[in-house]
C-alpha cells in the first residue's frame, strides 16, 4: 500500500472490500437532522461500505441511528464517558460505532471542525474512555490491523493515541 494512501484506502484493502456501487446519502438532510457536520472520512466510509459489520462485530452506526444511541447514552445512570458530557452538549460525545463487547466508539465534538474530532473508546466496565487523535478510518484500520491496538479490553491499557 502505498504511503500516501488514504486510511479508507488502506482499509478497503485490508477488507478485500470490493464494493459494487456508491452509498447514496443524503448528508445535508442527515447533518440538518443531527445539528452538526460530520467528518469527511466518515461519510466516505459510509458511502463505501454501506451498512454492516468489520471483523464480525464492530457495526458503524449510520447517521439515522447516532441520534438515538447519544440519547440512550444519555439516560444512563453509569457514565463510562466522563469527564465529557453526551452530544449535542458543547464537546459532547457522538457516538458512531460500536461491538457486542459493551465497546462504543464516538467522536469528541470538540471543535466546529468535524475532521478535527478525536475518537474517544470506552469498552465495557471501565470508567473512563481513552482518546486517540485520528479519524474513523484510521481508528477501524488500526483496529484491525494493529496487535498493540488496545482490543478487545480498552481497560488494559493507557494509549492516549497511536
Amino acid at each position: 500500500m502505498p504511503t500516501e494512501a488514504s486510511w479508507l484506502d488502506r482499509l478497503v484493502a485490508v477488507t478485500g472490500w470490493a464494493p459494487a456501487r456508491a452509498r447514496a446519502v443524503d448528508w445535508a438532510t442527515a447533518e440538518a437532522r443531527m445539528g452538526t457536520r460530520l467528518q469527511t472520512d466518515y461519510k466516505r466510509l459510509v458511502e463505501t461500505f454501506g451498512e454492516g459489520q468489520f471483523d464480525g462485530f464492530t457495526g458503524v452506526h449510520l447517521p439515522d441511528t447516532m441520534t438515538k444511541f447519544a440519547a440512550c447514552e444519555a439516560a444512563l445512570v453509569r457514565r463510562p464517558w466522563a469527564p465529557h458530557p453526551v452530544f449535542p452538549a458543547p464537546g459532547g460525545l457522538l457516538p458512531w460505532a460500536g461491538n457486542e463487547h459493551d465497546q462504543s466508539f464516538y467522536w469528541i465534538t470538540e471543535s466546529p471542525d468535524p475532521d478535527r474530532w478525536p475518537v474517544y473508546a470506552t469498552g465495557g466496565d471501565t470508567e473512563e474512555g481513552h482518546r486517540f487523535d485520528c479519524t474513523a478510518t484510521e481508528f477501524l484500520f488500526r483496529r484491525l490491523t494493529d496487535r498493540r491496538h488496545p482490543s478487545p479490553s480498552l481497560s488494559t491499557s493507557r494509549l492516549t493515541g497511536f
